[in-house]
């Protein structure tokens, strides 16, 4: 091996050629991350280097899942195509609409200059607030989706037309995958980034070939495309309600540990917010009333779905009659209703407050630890506090379990291959000859005891199964199930597709 000081460098490389020049580069990727990584190791402390250690097993499975892929029904994808390009369509027609009563012309959604015009700089557009990105010499005007919901909450007669706008970019993000998103093999390869988050979860994005798409973020209709192969039946094992756990345990509220547990959260939750209702007492009576009408088309058993997620994580009233669309008495009504019935919750956000504000880290139950270095007394860094604890900590569980299940059933036996990470659940396919045998040992290996700080919290996992990833399509597990599944072959020629379905 050529050793060469740092000091006769410039000289070494002026005299080497192309080849051995991109060898020094190369190498220079490798080692200078190496020789920091020495000096940072001596700092870390025991919990941060077994995280870390954490962190690198886990590129093993993540690896797999990108490798993997997931197969597509090429006559399924045709449709979805045809479906989504009409509805882009409509979409345009109305951006455009609006955009022309609102400054006397159309508007390209993906041009910032005239997003910024139409918004900001045009005496005949919003002249909104101005938002900006970017620091010193980079800073700059911008009309991007944060600075958009920003306007949103300001400027309420600007809503319609931004509501159009992220639904017309969403739709042009679903054509651009279902045109480009498929490889030459028939499936869809996307990456899985390990350490991209402050949380632990992973993040989704394209593959390095700029196909594929984030596929944690994948809509219902869209999941219709994809296949099991040949000779496998897909498997989604889910951890229930899994956040709202990690909520009432280190919380330690008795009356939300006691809903979590009831095994019907959201119907639990409403018994408590609104008492006075004449509450059946028998679990279908309850449910019966829970999803009656409390306003509009939300039903008690909504609010108390939606607005109790929201509130767990510091949402205000303002907020919840926001996203909710209910009015600001009846989202107050609902806040003040909550957190009377479990106060625990609300202590936990000020214990929260304190533990930040005095050492500027959270540890979760799993002991991954994290530093704040926003301000600590600012509302958005608090947010991000109270959210990590229970998202870090069920992120962690999954992908504990995904490890086991990938040593023992892919590494190991052969049985069955990683596809995907959705947060709070794993999209895999099992070989059908090892279904029943498989699918019990899964589900005991997801199946963890966590010491919380109010008692041991354990996380059921519920684990369907179906030959598309689809929920409608998707069944509870249990043994003999494959007689119950009409097994579904894919049409990937696309000579017998019809005309009139391309």
């Amino acid at each position: 091996m050529i050793q060469v000081k740092t000091s006769e460098l410039s000289d070494y490389l002026r005299n080497s050629t192309n080849d051995a020049q991109l060898w020094i580069y190369n190498s220079f990727d490798v080692m200078l991350p190496q020789e920091i990584f020495d000096e940072v190791e001596k700092r870390m402390t025991k919990n941060q280097l077994n995280t870390y250690a954490f962190e690198k097993a886990l590129q093993s499975p993540a690896i797999s899942m990108m490798l993997n892929g997931v197969l597509v029904d090429m006559l399924l994808l045709a449709r979805e195509l045809k479906r989504a390009k009409g509805a882009q369509a409509e979409l345009e027609i109305y951006v455009r609409s609006l955009a022309c009563a609102a400054w006397g012309d159309g508007i390209n959604v993906n041009s910032p200059q005239q997003m910024c015009d139409l918004f900001y700089l045009s005496p005949t557009g919003f002249q909104c607030s101005k938002r900006y990105e970017g620091t010193g010499a980079k800073r700059h005007l911008t009309a991007n989706r944060k600075a958009l919901e920003k306007i949103y909450e300001t400027n309420y007669y600007t809503r319609p037309l931004i509501n159009a706008i992220f639904s017309l970019k969403d739709s042009n993000k679903e054509i651009e995958f279902l045109e480009r998103g498929v490889e030459d093999d028939g499936r869809v390869h996307c990456s899985y980034n390990v350490a991209a988050t402050e949380t632990g979860r992973w993040s989704s994005s394209k593959n390095p070939w700029g196909r594929g798409a984030n596929f944690q973020n994948q809509s219902e209709k869209t999941r219709s495309i994809y296949l099991a192969d040949e000779g496998y039946i897909f498997a989604y094992p889910d951890l229930s309600q899994a956040e709202s756990r990690a909520v009432a345990y280190y919380s330690g509220d008795k009356n939300y540990i006691a809903a979590v547990e009831s095994g019907d959260l959201h119907t639990n939750v409403a018994k408590l917010v609104w008492p006075e209702l004449q509450w059946p007492g028998d679990e279908d009576g309850n449910k019966v009333l829970a999803n009656t009408i409390y306003y509009r088309h939300f039903t008690y058993r909504d609010l108390a779905k939606r607005g109790g997620h929201a509130l767990n994580y510091l949402g205000t009233p303002w907020i919840l009659a926001k996203h909710l669309n209910i009015t600001q008495e009846q989202a107050q009504d609902f806040y003040d209703r909550y957190f009377a019935a479990f106060p625990g919750i609300r202590k936990w956000h000020n214990a929260i407050q304190i533990e930040l504000q005095s050492s500027g880290k959270l540890t979760t139950a799993l002991q991954r630890e994290r530093m704040f270095f926003g301000k600590l007394d600012d509302q958005g860094t608090l947010k991000e506090a109270v959210a990590f604890l229970p998202q870090s900590l069920i992120s962690d569980i999954l992908k504990i379990g995904a490890l086991y299940i990938w040593r023992e059933f892919e590494l190991k036996k052969r049985w069955a291959k990683l596809c995907g990470d959705l947060h709070d659940g794993l999209l895999m396919l099992i070989k059908k000859i090892h279904l029943d045998e498989a699918a019990p040992e899964m589900i005991n290996l997801m199946t963890m005891k966590i010491q919380m700080p109010h008692g041991v919290m354990t996380i059921p996992v519920d684990f369907t199964v179906g030959y598309r990833w689809q929920k409608k399509e998707m069944k509870k597990w249990k043994p003999g199930i494959l007689s119950e599944l009409k097994e579904i072959s894919p049409t990937n020629n696309l000579l017998d597709i019809q005309a009139s379905e391309v």
